[in-house]
């Protein structure tokens, strides 16, 4: 992030403290609660966010050498990618074109010079072409030149993999993350590692596995022995940039800054940085690493979440490893707190003891949130035919 930037964020940071203040907006904000209940909505929200949008499926360093591929399933789009003996990156919808079964089971692995189908062997290479068709003279009509998987659109940017399961969709990633190219840049996150990517299921809808994250409202009630004690209640920044944000979560230390030089200010151990990328993706930025939180709804009522740190090279003492483990740890501590919440929530749905959310004035990207998902729902629907 720009020294400008960080200066001009600490400024309003600094500000909010003295005036006992927060980032504020006009009105509160009213939620329906059938958002959450109804399963014709969440269809729409299927074949719409996960199927048109770009969807960061994982990080460069998972597919680091030529033959390195990865699975993805979460989006209803069996997807898997594969990096090349060229080096570059190749997308394929994960189903033969013979019989429909998966190439391709296990979630990741190395040295994959060809996809071979369990089922009949058919074989396709590395571009996705059909190179090998067991007891060809059965299928006259099947000419292996022209029979190939099917390729997904996919860039790799800022260190991470994205891809669209749509084969029709062009990515432009720096015109998705607009002003947010800056702050991407400056990260380096090309430069760090995955490590002990994971996977949970939680029994939540997927906008309540996102909105856990957005406001800083709750953390003294909800993470009172955690994190809290490292925070500063209810105080923040909450940008929007399109359809995204990036939300400034203080901490108590950021007021040792007040005299020092501008110019050698730095926001990242003084605060949480989080990116909210439309439709599913978390980032949280920490002084010495960064998180990946990608949500995925498996039904109305659960959701799965991707979990993926990244961090500058690969712990290779002791000592390396427990202080990651620390940091993942605290981490891991403070969103099962909130995935707790969260599942009670949507168990409360259904006895409709509540009709809408309201949200304060300091909750605005809850608002901003929805406002995104609305907002592209109806542009979706006035395109249609």
């Amino acid at each position: 992030m720009k020294l400008a930037t960080q200066i001009s964020l600490i400024d309003r940071i600094l500000g909010y403290v003295d005036n006992r203040s927060t980032d504020m907006v006009e009105n509160s904000y009213q939620q329906t609660v059938e958002g959450y209940l109804s399963t014709e909505l969440l269809e729409k929200e299927k074949n719409l966010f996960f199927r048109k949008y770009p969807m960061i499926i994982g990080h460069s360093s998972q597919v680091a050498n030529s033959g390195d591929y990865l699975s993805h399933n979460e989006t209803g789009v069996p997807i898997v990618v594969l990096r090349t003996d060229e080096g570059t990156l190749n997308a394929f919808i994960n189903v033969c074109r013979h019989r429909g079964m998966r190439l391709v089971n296990e979630p990741c692995g190395i040295k994959k010079k060809s996809f071979v189908c369990p089922y009949h062997a058919w074989t396709y290479n590395q571009e996705g072409k059909l190179i090998h068709l067991p007891h060809q003279e059965g299928f006259p009509c099947t000419k292996l030149e022209e029979t190939q998987l099917i390729k997904l659109p996919v860039v790799e940017k800022y260190g991470f993999i994205w891809v669209s399961p749509s084969p029709d969709v062009e990515l432009d990633i720096d015109s998705y993350l607009g002003d947010l190219v800056e702050d991407f840049t400056s990260y380096g996150f090309d430069t760090h590692i995955s490590y002990q990517p994971h996977s949970k299921k939680k029994a939540l809808n997927w906008k309540l596995g996102i909105e856990i994250f957005l406001e800083g409202y709750h953390v003294k009630h909800a993470h009172r022995s955690t994190i809290y004690p490292m925070f500063i209640d209810n105080v923040g920044i909450y940008d929007q940039f399109g359809l995204h944000m990036r939300n400034i979560f203080p901490k108590r230390r950021i007021v040792e800054l007040k005299p020092i030089d501008k110019e050698k200010w730095n926001i990242r151990p003084v605060a949480n940085i989080l990116y909210y990328l439309f439709p599913n993706s978390l980032i949280l930025v920490e002084p010495g690493h960064a998180t990946l939180f990608n949500i995925f709804p498996v039904d109305i009522n659960n959701s799965i979440m991707l979990v993926n740190s990244l961090i500058s090279a690969k712990p290779e003492t002791e000592k390396a490893v427990n202080y990651w483990q620390k940091n993942i740890d605290i981490l891991t501590n403070a969103t099962e707190e909130d995935f707790w919440m969260g599942e009670a929530i949507q168990k409360g749905l259904e006895s409709k003891a509540n009709k809408h959310f309201t949200y304060g004035r300091y909750e605005q990207s809850l608002m901003y949130f929805h406002n995104s998902l609305n907002q592209e729902l109806a542009k979706a629907i006035t395109k249609q035919p």
